[in-house]
């Protein structure tokens, strides 16, 4: 299709590095996908895209920057294909900035984020485990934190979800948690004393990106990261601080939501 773009969407990080191993990773894969078209970065995090043009010089849109500028150039068919894992609070805004452009881009579509379907449960399931257990030795005493941003709409209850699919194959030491979870370090720090006697903890960060938050919420030596708190109740810590755009298995999910929003965008194309 010709005037057409794709628009990646992400929160965003101002640390270079931890940028193009997690978000870089999901741009690439979809631009191989694509090749015929351009797959434009956009950060929906202001601090992000301030530190990172602070710290590596590189300047990133934000998602009405960006869909101005293909207004403006006169794009007919926009992709849109956001990063986040839920259909929470970012999601909601992107989708209520581009239906704001409708009547100055033909066509647009929006792709679903990582989490939308039972499918997609048991891929990120079976990617992250494959990938912690790839790196990391996990026996019977050590429980496995994974810990997310959390939203404010309650789309985090899928979680739950996780959790439970984690749980009904055979995961039964992983523990799905949100940073927005007060209460959530002091359930792990309890494990310790439970049935099973955790000794071990491994703390990794449910995040496309590991930047600010898992440095500093989930492996910070303040006393209250979770590092700190769960060394305090006892355990031997470690923390695994990569971000799953790392993973290539995610990277396809990711792929496979732009192809369906894809073949929306080229019907409505066909259809006028």
């Amino acid at each position: 299709m010709e005037d057409t773009i794709i628009l990646a969407v992400s929160t965003g990080t101002g640390r270079y590095e931890d940028c193009e191993l997690a978000i870089g990773a999901v741009e690439r894969a979809i631009q191989k996908a694509y090749p015929a078209y351009e797959v434009r970065r956009v950060f929906t995090g202001r601090m992000a895209i301030e530190r990172l043009k602070e710290n590596a010089g590189l300047k990133v849109e934000n998602p009405e920057e960006a869909l101005e500028r293909a207004a403006k150039e006169g794009v007919k068919n926009l992709l849109v294909q956001p990063t986040c894992l839920l259909k929470g609070d970012q999601y909601t805004m992107l989708s209520d900035t581009l239906q704001r452009y409708a009547g100055r881009i033909k066509h647009t579509a929006l792709g679903k984020p990582l989490l939308c379907a039972e499918r997609d449960l048991e891929a990120v399931v079976g990617a992250l485990t494959a990938a912690i257990e790839k790196k990391v030795d996990i026996d019977e005493g050590t429980i496995v934190c994974l810990l997310g941003h959390g939203t404010k709409n309650g789309a985090d209850s899928i979680y739950d979800g996780i959790r439970e699919k984690l749980h009904s194959t055979g995961f039964t030491n992983y523990y799905v948690a949100s940073l927005k979870d007060r209460y959530a370090k002091e359930r792990i720090a309890a494990a310790r004393r439970g049935k099973k006697s955790y000794k071990k903890a491994v703390l990794v960060p449910f995040m496309l990106v590991s930047g600010f938050h898992a440095a500093f919420d989930i492996a910070g030596e303040q006393e209250d990261s979770w590092k700190s708190v769960l060394q305090k109740a006892g355990y031997e810590v470690s923390c695994m601080l990569s971000g799953l755009g790392e993973i290539p298995a995610i990277q396809d999910i990711y792929v496979e939501h732009a192809k369906a929003a894809f073949s929306e965008l080229t019907a409505r194309e066909v259809g006028g």
